[in-house]
């Protein structure tokens, strides 16, 4: 029967495997160090709050022209299922990924949460004008959904009841939710005053455009060190 010998094989697998858990060690050490956590957070905003186009964001359904101007039921509906498919197109754009640093994983989640809601908001609008085409034909014949919508049942002798059974404002997580993210005003400094408040609307602007001067690089808070970037 042959013994392992401990300074042969043995030993060479035992000391790859003590070098492969060392490595692991320090990649793990790396990825919880306030640079590699930066680096992830500008990451995820130059791939997703900037990629959903965040900052140059449409207005909510209810200030829509859609809602708002457009008259002539067929001339709504379509207007409806523009945006619609505007909303899917840009939720579409996102790319899958993962992310372990926890502004990176909290701003890759408001974002999309922000999309998922938008398309669902504006899905249930286009639902609600297709089951209620017969009575909002007449209705929205010289209205907008927000006048044929706007008064209330008792008081409005032009009341349409299909509005009773219009979508609900509730779709979860909006731009505000996105914008208030709060983890990059403790990730980061905004240029080289100390005291500034580094917003993620800030941060997604520093990250979009190329730097020309120190004050116009993201900072690491808590170590002062300059975040490279893309």
């Amino acid at each position: 029967m042959q013994r392992s010998d401990t300074y042969g094989y043995d030993g060479r697998v035992l000391k790859i495997a003590s070098f492969a858990v060392g490595l692991l060690v320090a990649v793990v050490a790396w990825a919880e160090t306030p640079m590699a956590q930066a680096k992830e957070a500008v990451e995820a905003i130059r791939t997703v709050y900037n990629v959903a186009s965040v900052t140059s964001e449409q207005p909510q359904w209810t200030e829509s022209t859609c809602f708002r101007k457009v008259t002539g039921y067929v001339k709504v509906l379509a207007c409806a299922e523009r945006v619609a498919a505007a909303e899917r197109a840009r939720a579409a754009k996102l790319q899958p990924r993962s992310s372990t640093g926890a502004c990176a994983r909290e701003i890759d989640g408001a974002v999309r949460a922000m999309l998922r809601g938008r398309v669902a908001e504006v899905d249930a609008w286009v639902q609600w004008l297709k089951q209620h085409g017969a009575e909002l034909t007449k209705t929205l014949a010289s209205r907008s959904i927000a006048d044929a919508c706007s008064g209330a049942k008792l008081f409005d002798a032009k009341h349409t009841p299909a509005c009773d059974a219009r979508p609900s404002a509730d779709f979860g997580a909006t731009i505000a939710s996105v914008n208030d993210v709060a983890c990059t005003k403790a990730l980061f400094r905004c240029g080289l005053d100390p005291d500034n408040v580094c917003w993620i609307q800030k941060a997604a602007d520093r990250v979009k455009t190329k730097p020309r001067v120190p004050d116009d690089y993201l900072y690491v808070r808590e170590t002062g060190e300059r975040v490279a970037l893309p």
